[in-house]
């Protein structure tokens, strides 16, 4: 049965949208047909200087916007050959190879024109009657990704040029489609400032860190050791000496419920993502065991390099089991569990356990007489509190802005979904 349109809507084949709505295809929005990169062979005149021409790749790009943190550049010369593939202000750009679909428009960050690679479309449309923010917004829409996702050919996956001249997009009036723009916009730039704030807190964690574990708080008295000088009051132990390394598992009823984490549980910010419960019985082989407050670490690669570790907190009866590719650390009297995870999470700890891994390629671990070894320098218990605490609040801030670009994130994709479509007007 077909399903008819609300009143003041039409339904057409990408869906129901407004009476006052067009369909077109994007080609009909062009003011100059799309240009290709030219010949395959242009590539290999292609060799990257420290200066010159902005020189575009998909890697710089992330739906609605352009990262810059490594941008190429070419030659003058090179650039001129490469006329084809040039990058104006107010252009569309479309990823059509590997991370293909991905749709942005140049503003000019790097100048009134630069250059791209044969992965990207450069798109012209008439500013006059197509808002080009409009336009990127649907390109990188469910409505327009349906219309391609089965015309995904070859590998690297790609998508031609006579299909992304076919895809239909909705056209709103000018006027609507800028408040459209506008609202998405403004979602958008929430985003990107939350991302700012993420990083800023991120970068001044890794700051402190570096200066916190290694020279404390508000020392004036230090020592030379082997490890450099450190504060006078503070000790060199090792891992060994002030936890218990891989302890033995506790043994319950068969039937007691505990926790149970994969390494897929746990994120690379050391969070739990997952929640799994189950019986002792089913977890009691073939697991690894742990405690409430046990630092948990990935010992295998490339879980170790992707930053799996966890403290482990809010168990199930205290208790729980997961990967045989952890590597587990109980704290001692002499040492606070968070302080010891904060250590793990070192830069200084992480190089050097990647430095002595060992295993065949693929098969790399950490070893056990490495993590036992290791030496680190160990405060006061009141200052590791008070280390903890100072980097504890810093990570609940980054916990908060996450949590408010997630937030974010799914309001965008609600308002898409309906902002685009007509369902809501503006």
């Amino acid at each position: 049965m077909k399903k008819e349109a609300r009143k003041g809507y039409k339904m057409t084949e990408l869906g129901e949208i407004p009476n006052e709505w067009k369909i077109k295809e994007l080609k009909d929005l062009y003011t100059e047909n799309i240009r290709d990169f030219g010949s395959f062979s242009t590539t290999k005149l292609i060799e990257y200087v420290d200066s010159g021409i902005p020189y575009l790749r998909s890697e710089n790009f992330r739906e609605n916007k352009l990262i810059f943190n490594s941008i190429s550049y070419i030659t003058d010369e090179v650039d001129k050959i490469l006329d084809k593939s040039y990058v104006y202000k107010g252009n569309i750009l479309f990823t059509k190879i590997g991370n293909i679909g991905c749709a942005t428009v140049y503003r000019g960050e790097l100048g009134e024109r630069c250059n791209s690679n044969a992965t990207i479309a450069k798109i012209k449309i008439d500013e006059k009657l197509y808002n080009p923010i409009f336009v990127m917004y649907f390109l990188n829409s469910v409505q327009c990704k349906k219309q391609y996702i089965g015309s995904i050919v070859s590998t690297p996956p790609r998508i031609n040029m006579g299909e992304i001249n076919k895809l239909k997009v909705f056209i709103p009036r000018i006027e609507e489609q800028e408040k459209i723009a506008e609202v998405l916009s403004t979602v958008d730039e929430q985003i990107e400032n939350t991302e700012k704030l993420i990083q800023k807190n991120q970068e001044l964690k890794k700051g402190l860190m570096q200066q916190l574990l290694t020279k404390g708080i508000g020392h004036t008295e230090f020592k030379k050791t082997e490890l450099g000088y450190i504060p006078k009051e503070w000790e060199i132990k090792k891992l060994k000496e002030i936890s218990e390394v891989n302890p033995r598992k506790d043994i319950l009823e068969d039937y007691k419920l505990v926790s149970f984490i994969g390494m897929e549980d746990i994120d690379s910010d050391g969070e739990l993502i997952n929640k799994k419960v189950r019986e002792y019985v089913s977890v009691k082989k073939g697991y690894t065991a742990f405690r409430e407050n046990d630092v948990l670490l990935a010992k295998i690669t490339p879980c170790f390099e992707n930053g799996k570790r966890f403290l482990a907190r809010g168990l199930e009866n205290k208790i729980g089991f997961g990967s045989t590719e952890f590597h587990v650390l109980r704290a001692s009297e002499k040492i606070n569990s968070c302080y010891l995870y904060y250590i793990i999470n070192s830069y200084k700890f992480k190089t050097l356990a990647e430095n002595n891994m060992i295993g065949s390629a693929g098969q790399k671990r950490v070893p056990t007489d490495f993590i036992k070894e290791y030496e680190l320098i160990v405060p006061t218990k009141e200052e590791q509190e008070k280390i903890v605490s100072i980097l504890s609040n810093i990570d609940k801030k980054v916990k908060q802005y996450k949590n408010k670009k997630y937030k974010l994130e799914i309001l965008k994709k609600g308002l898409m979904q309906k902002l685009l479509t007509g369902a809501i007007k503006v």
